[in-house]
């Protein structure tokens, strides 16, 4: 089993780092009105733990979103998270203990924002903020994690912040983080409501439907053929699968089958084309173009960074 180096970072605002145990550069700009966007894009080079410490002092919360790559994020209390481009949080973390785990080799393109609670209440004009509450209980030991499941224009708007815009960069990045800041609380705000409305069977349909795709994962997959099993519409499984998580049933097969392509990767003795095959593509060249529009490379050059 190899060793895992742990190194510490520090968000100071308005500064740029070195991360150790990382190539890489992260990036932290503090914006008027109180928001903080952090932009991160790295390399493990090894094996490595980044145990995060923010500046804080009061109630705050946070966007964490992984639009490309992932890791595994523990804290003191035990609890972990995989996060990566299907799996983001809404955190808030007072004592610093957030650790990160990434693998060997790992890609990852990292966005966040956060605010202090008082600034989100601003926003609010000091309305009601059902389903933060407990990202407003008083500063100290709070460890609140929410899961958010990132839909297209999170992503897009995630793609953007990492784009330059000459000398009035600063003054771009503002707005995109509010933009980007925004979808998220929305996106978060929408998963509470879906909660509310899914019935238990219609859960278990959609983790039943889950365990499917990954089971026949090199097969072809149609909405119909599982709907039929269930005793469902191909419809009404399209409306289970967008509101558990966000996605039609087809975006859901082709995000599991993309999560298991950047795994096989890994393996460089299989060829992209045998992947592909594995993944229940016909077609190198449709795996590729898939692969492409998801992570922003194709298996080949993810394949050779590597």
């Amino acid at each position: 089993m190899s060793q895992v180096n742990t190194h510490e970072i520090h968000f100071t605002q308005g500064q740029v780092f070195e991360a150790p145990g990382v190539q890489g550069r992260m990036d932290v700009s503090e914006f008027n009105g109180g928001i903080t966007l952090y932009r991160l894009e790295f390399i493990a080079r090894e094996d490595t733990d980044l145990q995060v410490f923010t500046s804080y002092t009061e109630p705050w919360m946070g966007s964490t979103f992984h639009w490309h790559g992932q890791s595994i994020m523990t804290q003191a209390d035990g609890q972990q998270h995989v996060l990566n481009a299907n799996n983001a949080v809404l955190i808030r973390v007072d004592d610093g203990h957030t650790v990160f785990r990434l693998k060997k080799d790992e890609l990852v393109r990292h966005v966040g924002v956060s605010m202090s609670m008082a600034v989100f209440m601003e926003f609010l004009n000091n309305n009601e903020i059902f389903g933060f509450e407990e990202f407003n209980q008083p500063f100290g030991k709070a460890i609140v994690i929410k899961n958010v499941k990132p839909n297209t224009k999170m992503r897009r708007l995630a793609t953007r912040l990492f784009e330059h815009n000459g000398r009035f960069d600063k003054l771009s990045l503002n707005g995109q983080a509010l933009s980007f800041m925004n979808e998220f609380l929305k996106q978060y705000t929408q998963d509470i409501l879906v909660k509310t409305r899914l019935s238990l069977l219609e859960q278990q349909i959609f983790d039943q439907a889950t365990l499917y795709i990954k089971s026949h994962i090199d097969q072809s997959i149609t909405a119909e053929q599982v709907a039929n099993f269930h005793h469902i519409s191909a419809h009404r499984l399209d409306w289970i699968c967008k509101a558990a998580c966000g996605f039609s049933f087809a975006n859901h097969v082709a995000n599991i089958r993309l999560q298991k392509a950047q795994e096989l990767l890994l393996q460089k003795t299989v060829s992209v084309k045998s992947i592909a095959l594995q993944l229940g593509y016909a077609h190198v060249g449709n795996f590729s173009r898939a692969y492409k529009n998801k992570f922003g490379e194709t298996p080949n050059q993810a394949r050779q960074r590597k």
